[in-house]
């Protein structure tokens, strides 16, 4: 008799598993018994760690190794065992599931304010394959400017809001990063942070009036009062009654 301790496993590509194989002796059964494996249809590779079982009883470890470019899908692993014209065999079925993971994606892919206002974007994190760990964000900024991300700690999927600010203008990269499904990711945000413009100075004012226009009033005075002065003294005199 063969006996396997799973009946059936789920394994993601580059991954493996094992299983135990136990043969059992019937009616007194002592002999050697050979295993050996097959895959159907081809794809994971099967190995036993013993192929031979000696007295009659023993147990063999079946380790099924999936290959990073093997399809997703079902295939079904038959473990052997035989001595002579007696043979047993115990099946269990693999599936093979697509490598659960995130994906990481930013709003906007640059940002742009004036040195003392903030820039903001959202960081968003979506689940592949069915993946349900947290997943944790950091972020790698300049010196010369200053960015942090709320929340820093995301179950499985969710966004976070990545915030900058920052007093130097200048054009900077922020590096994102994801950890904690299959690998990390990154992701980059252009940061423009532009100069402000000196505002222009105020006209000054002179009696309430603009400077400009105070001098202009003065300087018609200035041509009234000089050009009747000079009328006056052009002025012949008046003769004698």
């Amino acid at each position: 008799m063969i006996a396997a301790s799973y009946q059936s496993l789920n394994i993601q590509p580059g991954k493996s598993d094992t299983a135990t194989i136990t043969i059992i002796p019937n009616n007194g059964f002592a002999g050697t018994v050979t295993l050996s494996t097959s895959v159907s249809p081809s794809g994971p590779k099967a190995t036993m760690s013993s192929s031979n079982i000696s007295t009659g009883s023993g147990t063999s470890t079946l380790t099924i190794d999936v290959a990073n470019d093997v399809a997703a899908g079902s295939y079904t692993v038959t473990v052997q065992a035989s001595n002579g014209h007696l043979a047993h065999s115990k099946s269990i079925i693999v599936t093979v599931t697509n490598t659960q993971d995130v994906t990481v994606t930013v709003d906007v892919s640059s940002l742009s304010f004036t040195t003392g206002p903030s820039g903001t974007t959202t960081i968003t994190v979506a689940p592949q394959n069915g993946f349900t760990g947290t997943i944790t964000l950091a972020v790698m900024a300049p010196i010369s400017i200053s960015c942090s991300l709320t929340p820093t700690y995301i179950q499985s999927s969710g966004t976070s809001k990545l915030t900058c600010d920052g007093t130097t203008a200048g054009d900077y990269s922020v590096t994102i990063t994801a950890s904690g499904g299959a690998s990390s990711h990154t992701t980059t945000v252009n940061v423009h942070v532009a100069a402000v413009s000196p505002a222009a100075p105020a006209p000054s004012m002179l009696l309430g009036l603009a400077s400009a226009v105070f001098y202009g009033i003065i300087g018609v005075i200035i041509i009234i009062v000089v050009a009747g002065t000079i009328l006056i003294l052009r002025r012949p005199p008046r003769s004698g009654s």
